[in-house]
């Protein structure tokens, strides 16, 4: 069952849009939302944030796997998921791309990993 299940009225081009950024909104809660943080549904989330803890390469390319089965699971409007990561001290660049009813769609993610003070 998609957590997420939208229902829009049909034939609008505005609908079309709106159910685009709907969609990226979607993904960008389940990728920050931490695993146990939803009551109902404690397996929901990736909880990016703990794979950060670095900004290595490495740390990027482990959230992925997480990404792509958490997106399968409980969005699945989106086909053919891919996602790519590059990390550094200072930037974490997240791309995940696919295919919806729409056509394609791509979410960007980026952070600065460090806490400037």
């Amino acid at each position: 069952m998609a957590i997420f299940d939208i229902t829009f009225p049909l034939n609008s081009a505005l609908t079309t849009s709106k159910d685009e950024e709907v969609l990226k909104q979607n993904i960008r809660q389940l990728i920050f939302t931490m695993a146990g943080e939803r009551i109902a549904e404690p397996q929901l989330g990736i909880g990016l944030q703990q794979y950060l803890w670095d900004g290595t390469p490495s740390s990027i390319e482990l959230a992925q796997g997480p990404i792509r089965s958490q997106i399968a699971k409980y969005e699945k409007r989106i086909r053919t998921l891919q996602t790519r990561g590059k990390a550094n001290r200072t930037q974490i660049e997240l791309t995940i791309q696919g295919q919806y009813q729409n056509g394609p769609v791509e979410v960007k993610i980026n952070i600065n990993p460090h806490i400037q003070g």
